[in-house]
């Protein structure tokens, strides 16, 4: 199987797979409205589900755009996949995909979250003005503000927690079959949560979950990344059915850098109120999270959950603020990965408890 894949953020005008169906070991091309005319659904976000009703600070819901198996109206990110082939060799496949032909408009594109939300800058997705995904926040803003007022000092520091490319030492590869006596598909991966797996598979072909069935062998290490339902793996088990045999897939390692889920990507804004003696009298972060071009799976919750948990790190502070904004930018999606939010709050507690000591001339350990 080979994904035919975007190399900019644009408006899809026609995909015609035709000439690609036509060459030799070719089994079969399909694009998104195939899958789209068979009722699947998109990805699940699973937020109403596990969120437990967390809302933006104005009480709106969080934006959640639908993040189907392939591009349908537009190619929002490089190396989204816009179409399948599926031939009898991995040659086959790759020289047949360069025969399926795309119409884009190209509509540029924004790759930094903290312009986003600028005038002007490109609009991912209708359903979520200025490219905002949520707008979120906890802890008591106003007693903050007071406490850093009347601070003997207050250290402030802007910090970059990169994006990360993941990069499992094995890349992804899946196999789904589909059983017509059973009327079961089932998907062989290197997979996280296989049971998870099953049912948001379930979720998006619109069926009972014990007519999917995911199996896993052994496998190495994902640290939140195998977790993810991928497009790769909704659109070989699907392709499957449609064309009545196994259909497998293998991600290359340069694949592999551009539709992995990627991680991190903040930048955090934050300012730690002292006392004359040096104790920490307040704290007020502001991180802006760059999501990528879609809401993967579990990325939204788990951040505000594990940084609100998270954020005062080992010590006692009278007062927090926390404010975190999640944006869409036409770059790989980002989800959970080793320890999300949480690793985020350290770090910037940790700076900025070093930063307060150098500017007061204190021990950091005092």
């Amino acid at each position: 199987t080979q994904p035919v894949t975007t190399s900019w953020f644009s408006n899809i005008d026609s995909i015609d797979a035709g000439d690609a169906r036509k060459m030799p070991g070719v089994i079969g091309a399909f694009t998104a409205k195939d899958l789209l005319a068979d009722g699947l659904n998109p990805v699940p976000t699973l937020l109403a589900e596990r969120s437990g009703g967390i809302t933006n600070r104005d009480g709106t819901p969080f934006a959640e755009p639908p993040w189907f198996a392939l591009a349908t109206d537009r190619a929002r990110y490089v190396g989204e996949a816009v179409a399948i082939v599926i031939a009898e060799t991995p040659f086959a496949a790759q020289d047949a995909a360069e025969a399926v032909i795309v119409n884009y408009t190209t509509r540029g594109a924004t790759v930094d979250m903290l312009t986003a939300d600028a005038p002007g800058a490109p609009q991912l997705h209708d359903c979520a003005p200025r490219n905002h995904c949520y707008d979120w926040e906890c802890g008591d803003g106003q007693a903050t503000a007071r406490a850093i007022e009347r601070a003997a000092h207050v250290a402030r520091m802007r910090l970059v927690d990169n994006r990360l490319i993941i990069c499992f030492m094995e890349p992804r590869s899946a196999i789904g079959m589909w059983d017509a006596s059973a009327n079961r598909y089932t998907l062989f991966a290197g997979l996280h949560s296989i049971h998870q797996h099953a049912g948001n598979l379930a979720r998006v072909f619109g069926i009972p979950l014990d007519r999917i069935r995911c199996v896993t062998d052994d496998v190495g290490g994902g640290f939140g990344a195998r977790n993810q339902l991928y497009p790769e793996y909704i659109a070989i088990t699907w392709a499957a059915k449609r064309l009545g045999r196994p259909v497998k897939w293998t991600s290359t390692r340069s694949e592999a850098f551009l539709t992995d889920s990627q991680s991190r990507d903040h930048v955090l804004d934050g300012e730690l109120a002292l006392d004359a003696t040096g104790r920490i009298t307040a704290l007020r972060v502001h991180s802006t999270t760059n999501l990528g071009a879609h809401f993967a799976p579990t990325i939204p919750y788990s951040t505000v959950s594990n940084m609100e948990r998270m954020i005062s790190s080992l010590y006692a502070i009278p007062a927090i603020h926390l404010h975190i904004e999640g944006r869409f930018t036409n770059t790989a999606p980002v989800n959970v990965f080793r320890g999300i939010g949480r690793l985020e709050c350290v770090y910037t507690v940790e700076r900025l408890i070093a930063q307060a000591a150098k500017e007061m001339s204190r021990d950091p350990s005092a």
